[in-house]
C-alpha cells in the first residue's frame, strides 16, 4: 500500500536478506573485521552466529560479493542431506566440472581447482549458511575439506553461519575435532536504539521514495521497542507503520501513529483511571485515588532528585569498576599495561612473524614471554571496540573467571582488544580449560598462541 503512496520503486524494508543495502553498525563491523582477518591470515575455520533475523545471511552474502574481484567465493544454503549433495552444490557454485556425482570424483575435481587457484594467488572462501542444520555426515565432510592444504597454507577457507546453538554443536563430543579448529568466532547482535534510527535512514536512502520521508526520533523509539533491534523485526515494524500512515491518510510518519500501529492506541484517560481504581482500590474510589497520587508523587520526587537525567545503567557502572584505570586507558590507546609479564605477556618469539605489529609496552619485552614458558591462551573474544572488550571482561570477572584484556595490531594495522581467561604451557591444558568454560558457561572459546593475536 505505502509503496505507491510514497513512490517507492522497490520495497525499502524487504522480508528476506538484503546484501545490496547492507547496514554496518557496531556488531556488523566486528563481524566483517573478523571475516577479513580470517581471509587475510588464511585461517581455516570461522564461525558467525546470531539470533534469527539479526542479519547473518545479509552480512555474509555482502561479504562474499566483495570477495569476488580478488578471490573465489561460494555461499551455500538450503538442505544438504549427504556429503555427495554438499560437494556437488559446492562445485556448482565454484564452476567446477566433475566427471560424475560420486563423492570421490567431486572431491578430486575440487582439489584440482583449489590447487589451480592457489598457484594463481587466489583464495577460495566457502560460506555455509544455516550450518546448525547440517547432518553430522555433512559436517564431517566439511571437516575433511579443511584438511586440504599445502605445507604452509590452507587451500580452502570455510565460514560456518548459524544460530547460537551452532557453536555448542561444534564443541560436542562427536564434532570435537572440528570445534578445536575454529580460529575465528564472532556473534552478531541486535542494534541499539541509535543504530535502529541509523538503520532506518540507511534503508530509506538506499531505495529513496519520490515523496520525502523520514522516521522522527519518537517513531524510531517505538520501532525499537517493538523489534528489540533485530533488523528483520525492524523491517516488519517499519512496514506496519508506513501502512498505518497510508490508511490514516497522514502526510508523514509521527510518533503517536508509530506507537498506535505497533502497540495499539493508548487508553482514554477516563478508562485508565477506572482501571486503576478497580486495581488499586478494589472499587473504592478514594483509596484508589490516594494510591495513584502516591505513585505520582514518588515519580515526581525521583525525577527531581535526578535532575531529569538518565542514570548510568548498573552494567556500565560495573564495567567501569572492573578494570584498573591504567588498563582501561591502555586498552583504549592500544598498548600493553604496566603489569607483570604473566598477566600481560609480550609476544612469543615463535609467533613474532605471525603478528603484524603487536602493541606492547616497555614493561613487557619480547623476552618476558619466552621466560614465562607459556605457549597458549584461552581467548573468549576479540573486539575492535575497547568498550566491548571491557564489558566482556567485566562480565567474566563477575562470574569468577580471571579475565584480562590483551591488545594487538594485525597486519592491516587494525587494533584488536582480546579477552583471555587463561595462559598455559601446552595446548592440552589450554583446551582443557576451554572445555571447562564450555561446560560451565555453555559458550565455546578458542585457543590462540600466547602473546599473539
Amino acid at each position: 500500500m505505502f509503496l505507491e503512496r510514497f513512490g517507492f520503486q522497490e520495497h525499502p524494508f524487504p522480508d528476506g536478506p538484503d546484501p545490496a543495502c547492507l547496514f554496518v553498525g557496531r556488531t556488523q563491523e566486528e563481524a566483517l573485521a573478523h571475516l577479513r582477518y580470517a581471509v587475510s591470515e588464511g585461517e581455516g575455520f570461522s564461525v558467525i552466529t546470531g539470533e534469527p533475523g539479526v542479519g547473518k545471511t545479509t552480512l555474509c552474502r555482502a561479504f562474499a560479493g566483495r570477495l569476488q574481484g580478488e578471490h573465489e567465493a561460494a555461499l551455500l544454503s538450503g538442505p544438504l542431506r549427504t556429503p555427495a549433495e554438499f560437494l556437488s552444490a559446492l562445485n556448482r557454485q565454484l564452476g567446477v566440472a566433475a566427471p560424475s556425482a560420486r563423492a570421490g570424483d567431486q572431491t578430486g575435481a575440487l582439489n584440482r581447482f583449489l590447487m589451480e587457484r592457489k598457484i594463481a594467488g587466489r583464495r577460495v572462501v566457502v560460506l555455509i549458511d544455516n550450518a546448525q542444520d547440517l547432518p553430522p555426515a555433512v559436517l564431517e565432510q566439511v571437516r575433511l575439506l579443511s584438511n586440504l592444504e599445502t605445507t604452509r597454507d590452507k587451500l580452502i577457507l570455510i565460514v560456518l553461519i548459524g544460530d547460537p546453538g551452532l557453536e555448542a554443536l561444534l564443541h560436542s563430543p562427536k564434532l570435537r575435532q572440528m570445534g578445536q579448529r575454529v580460529s575465528v568466532a564472532c556473534t552478531l547482535g541486535p542494534l541499539d536504539e541509535q543504530e535502529t534510527g541509523a538503520y532506518i535512514a540507511h534503508k530509506l536512502a538506499c531505495r529513496p521514495p519520490r515523496v520525502p520521508l523520514s522516521f522522527p526520533a519518537e517513531a524510531v523509539h517505538w520501532v525499537f521497542r517493538s523489534s528489540g533491534g533485530i533488523p528483520a523485526k525492524v523491517n516488519q515494524a517499519c512496514t506496519a507503520v508506513l501502512n498505518a500512515v497510508c490508511q490514516a491518510g497522514l502526510p508523514a510518519v509521527g510518533g503517536e501513529m508509530a506507537r498506535a500501529a505497533l502497540f495499539g492506541p493508548p487508553p482514554a484517560p477516563q478508562a485508565f483511571l477506572r482501571k486503576a481504581a478497580a486495581h488499586l482500590g478494589g472499587g473504592r474510589p478514594f483509596a484508589a485515588a490516594f494510591a495513584a497520587a502516591g505513585v505520582l508523587a514518588l515519580g515526581v520526587l525521583f525525577f527531581s532528585l535526578h535532575g531529569g537525567q538518565p542514570t548510568l545503567p548498573a552494567g556500565d557502572a560495573a564495567v567501569v569498576k572492573a578494570l584498573p584505570e591504567e588498563e582501561t586507558r591502555a586498552a583504549e590507546e592500544g598498548v600493553w599495561t604496566a603489569a607483570s609479564p604473566a598477566e600481560n605477556p609480550g609476544p612469543h618469539p615463535a609467533d613474532a612473524a605471525r603478528v603484524g605489529t603487536e602493541a606492547r609496552g616497555p614493561s613487557s619485552p619480547p623476552s618476558a614471554a619466552a621466560a614465562s614458558g607459556l605457549s597458549w591462551s584461552v581467548q573468549v573474544g576479540a573486539f575492535l571496540q575497547p568498550e566491548n572488550a571491557r564489558r566482556a571482561a567485566s562480565e567474566l570477572s563477575g562470574r569468577g573467571w580471571p579475565a584480562r584484556i590483551s591488545v594487538f595490531r594485525d597486519g592491516k594495522g587494525r587494533t584488536w582488544h582480546t579477552v583471555r581467561i587463561g595462559d598455559h604451557a601446552d595446548r592440552g591444558k589450554a583446551e582443557a580449560q576451554a572445555e571447562e568454560f564450555l561446560r560451565r558457561e555453555g559458550k565455546p572459546v578458542v585457543v590462540r598462541p600466547y602473546g599473539a593475536l
